[in-house]
């Protein structure tokens, strides 16, 4: 589940459809859609897009808040919004891992964490946290969905996010993972 946070007209809460790039709003008729490097939110009576962002994010969460315009239903003109997209519940532990595919494959690239995510590596299926010390016996690590594999979360930003400095330099201070309570 996700909230969207804007001050315009959106739905407050998004479910996932079958995949993870398809949304529906849950009490309003908007749909949420990914292609060509663009998310699109459209009203599911019309297909009129009211809302876009061209970002390389593979997630609505990982999309920077600064991507996104929206269409204003009056003018038809687009402008810069203050949207974004945050996880509801956040909450994982060892026995209760995220899947990468819930939370947007290149989640740890974009965000900033602020407390512990326990998280099954899509490409070994073993569960891993992101703290940067060891935690029952495990040690943090973080998944990378460029290399496609788990690195040690102790120098993730330091040394691996180096080898990619695209991703690098796409990264916001300003934008935070904020974890909310389940709606």
């Amino acid at each position: 589940m996700l909230t969207s946070f804007n001050r315009d007209f959106l739905p407050e809460v998004w479910l996932a459809d079958f995949n993870s790039t398809v949304f529906k709003s849950l009490c309003e008729n908007y749909t949420m859609k990914y292609h060509d490097n663009t998310w699109t939110v459209e009203k599911m009576n019309t297909n009129e897009v009211v809302a876009e962002a061209a970002s390389l994010g593979m997630h609505p969460t990982t999309v920077l808040q600064n991507q996104w315009r929206m269409k204003d239903s009056k003018t038809g003109l687009w402008y810069d919004s203050f949207l974004y997209f945050e996880h509801t519940n956040l909450e994982s532990s060892f026995d209760s891992p995220l899947s990468m595919h819930k939370i947007g494959y290149d989640f740890f690239m974009r965000k900033k964490l602020t407390k512990i995510v326990w998280y099954e590596d899509p490409s070994t299926g073993m569960i891993f946290h992101t703290a940067a010390k060891q935690k029952n016996d495990v040690f943090g690590k973080r998944y990378c969905c460029i290399c496609g594999m788990s690195f040690s979360a102790n120098n993730f930003v330091s040394q691996h996010m180096r080898k990619h400095p695209t991703i690098s330099r796409m990264q916001s201070p300003v934008v935070e993972c904020i974890f909310l309570d389940e709606i």
